[in-house]
């Protein structure tokens, strides 16, 4: 029930995103957000939730695969960072207000305007009656 509450809830939403990815000796890569044209996001996600059998869990919780792309317009570089890991029902009672479902995982960059290369963690939650997302991305980079 869960995955259907998600996949009905995300799409229809503006999604208030925080993407800041940080290095310890480059800071933040992506700069701020910028909105290069009105009509073109400056942030853009793709979230692919596996419903398949690959989850795992109880009839009180469970947690799904997901594969995801967040897309980053920033005044210093444009960056597309590739994700995947988990995403669980919320910890606490569901029907709250302010149920958060976390998300767990790695990721990669995997393009960049500026040439950075890089992976690591990620990891976030999504308000699972609001629709909003937030995703901290560690890890470090070259360029």
């Amino acid at each position: 029930m869960w995955l259907n509450h998600l996949q009905q809830h995300l799409p229809q939403r503006k999604l208030p995103l925080r993407a800041v990815r940080r290095n310890g000796r480059h800071g933040n890569l992506i700069g701020k957000v910028t909105h290069p044209e009105s009509n073109y996001p400056a942030v853009g996600i793709d979230i692919t939730v596996d419903s398949g059998t690959d989850s795992v869990g109880s009839v009180n919780g469970r947690c799904e695969p997901i594969f995801a792309s967040l897309f980053v317009v920033g005044s210093k570089d444009t960056q597309e960072l590739d994700f995947n890991g988990s995403y669980c029902t919320p910890l606490g009672n569901p029907n709250a207000a302010n149920a958060q479902s976390p998300i767990k995982g790695g990721f990669g960059i995997e393009s960049s305007t500026v040439g950075y290369t890089g992976f690591g963690t990620v990891s976030g939650s999504v308000g699972f009656n609001s629709g909003s997302i937030k995703l901290l991305f560690k890890g470090p980079a070259t360029h």
